[in-house]
């Protein structure tokens, strides 16, 4: 009996998630985060820059903009409390806590 009200709810679920009403999205274009919605007409206009910067990684080494490459995907996370997050402690959690992450800096 469980089983079976789970798929119903699961059933109700992904009928919901099928809806055709086509949702905008915000984007963010100014540092206030005032958010604008677009639309898939709107895509064309907008061409995202992201400003050079450097920031120090998990190895306590120099991370910039231009060691990214095209086409590879790689994943950058940011502190927000570079007072506690110390080199040593983020590669400490990128140990811990990822597999085979050589394509993410902390």
């Amino acid at each position: 009996m469980l089983v079976m009200r789970f798929f119903k709810i699961l059933l109700l679920v992904f009928i919901a998630g099928c809806s055709s009403e086509i949702i905008s999205l915000p984007y963010y274009n100014s540092p206030d985060f005032t958010p604008i919605f677009i639309n898939d007409n709107d895509l064309s206009e907008i061409n995202h820059k992201i400003s050079d910067f450097n920031f120090i990684d998990q190895n306590n080494d120099e991370f910039k903009l231009r060691k990214l490459n095209d086409g590879d995907v790689t994943l950058l996370s940011f502190s927000v409390t570079p007072w506690i997050d110390s080199p040593e402690v983020l590669n400490f959690y990128k140990k811990e806590y990822t597999q085979n992450s050589n394509n993410w800096y902390f």
